[in-house]
């Protein structure tokens, strides 16, 4: 008895294959698209943050090299109002001169540390203000778009 050589049964799933391939590749292809926006948002978001920083940082330095410039000028003025005194004080020819003038250097040394603390105070609040004006406004950008976020 011969037998029959038996039936094959072929299928041609290219078409599926392909469609299916194709749908991948698409949905890879918008993932990238979509990927690629949210990072350069946030390479746009983080540019901001770092001009904020670099922004207050000049404020800062040019803030502190003008308080270093005051305090040479103070000190200097210091300097020669105490050579003044000390000369002052080798010329007094009695004891009540010499109570007279400490006094008068004794008052107007505190009139001027009171003077030199408002001035520095009064200046730190101003740079303080000046420095972090940069980082509160980038602050409040943060904000608005950790809200539009959520």
């Amino acid at each position: 008895m011969a037998t029959k050589p038996a039936l094959k049964a072929t299928v041609d799933l290219t078409p599926e294959i392909k469609s299916a391939v194709t749908k991948v590749q698409h949905g890879a292809a918008s993932a990238y698209k979509k990927g690629s926006a949210k990072i350069d948002e946030l390479k746009s978001f983080a540019k901001g943050n770092t001009d904020a920083v670099v922004e207050a940082t000049k404020v800062l330095s040019s803030g502190l090299k003008d308080l270093g410039t005051s305090y040479v000028a103070d000190s200097r003025t210091a300097t020669e109002v105490f050579a003044s005194d000390i000369k002052e004080l080798a010329a007094t020819k009695s004891a009540g001169d010499l109570i007279d003038l400490q006094d008068r250097i004794l008052r107007r040394n505190l009139d001027a540390a009171l003077a030199f603390s408002a001035k520095n105070r009064d200046a730190l609040i101003s740079l303080t203000k000046a420095f972090t004006a940069p980082l509160s406004k980038r602050a409040g950008v943060v904000v608005s778009a950790v809200r539009q976020q959520a």
